[in-house]
């Protein structure tokens, strides 16, 4: 809801589904008004959707949600609904990389940001954690490890700090990257590195986790 018009984007899970465009279950974004808010998901053949329905891609699915509008400074808000239709035990939160913020939709349903004509419209990921799908590395009971793009994301799962350190390394056992883990629920990570495999390491004052990622 934003500059007087309002927009929405649906999300929808069906293990029949995919994630490119599926003429059965997709609909395409239209484009309204350029002063009115356009929101929509980008799937993974660049296609714009209004309606979104995939299957869940593990613990962790990652939805790029797109944001347009001609204006200048406007404040807008994103109203989260339908989250009952879901386990309770899945969490959905609502990343904003322009903020650099993320916000736990099934706790606090309501975002509200400022928008301009200039921004990237490529600003919005959800991130849909969903525990009864399992982990592949049992080992990540308390930290799970994920990627998206050329980023890394390290997720506190339990209660309890998540300060230590994250070490990411190439198929060669070669260091490329290093950081520190901040003490909030979702660290995120840009390593600068080439398109590929690489392994990240995390330490804990607890444990330490490794995973296998792929970087863009």
């Amino acid at each position: 809801n934003g500059n007087g018009y309002i927009d929405e984007a649906k999300i929808w899970f069906n293990s029949s589904a995919t994630v490119s465009f599926d003429p059965e279950f997709d609909n395409y974004k239209l484009a309204g008004l350029d002063v009115a808010p356009q929101f929509y998901s980008v799937l993974d053949d660049n296609t714009h959707a209004a309606v979104n329905t995939r299957p869940w891609a593990g613990i962790t699915t990652l939805v790029p949600m797109a944001f347009q509008l001609n204006a200048e400074d406007v404040p807008v808000t994103i109203t989260a609904s339908n989250m009952e239709s879901f386990n309770p035990l899945i969490r959905i939160y609502l990343e904003d990389i322009k903020e650099g913020q993320t916000q736990e939709l099934t706790v606090n349903p309501v975002y509200t940001f400022t928008a301009s004509s200039g921004d990237n419209a490529n600003r919005f990921v959800i991130h849909f954690y969903n525990p009864n799908v399992g982990v592949d590395n049992k080992d990540l009971s308390g930290i799970q490890i994920y990627s998206f793009d050329d980023y890394v994301y390290v997720r506190n799962l339990v209660k309890g700090s998540t300060k230590g350190s994250i070490q990411i390394y190439d198929v060669l056992g070669k260091k490329v990257f290093s950081g520190i883990l901040q003490d909030m629920v979702l660290n995120k990570f840009m390593p600068g590195v080439m398109e590929g495999y690489y392994m990240v390491r995390v330490i804990t004052a607890d444990n330490s986790y490794t995973q296998k990622v792929y970087l863009k």
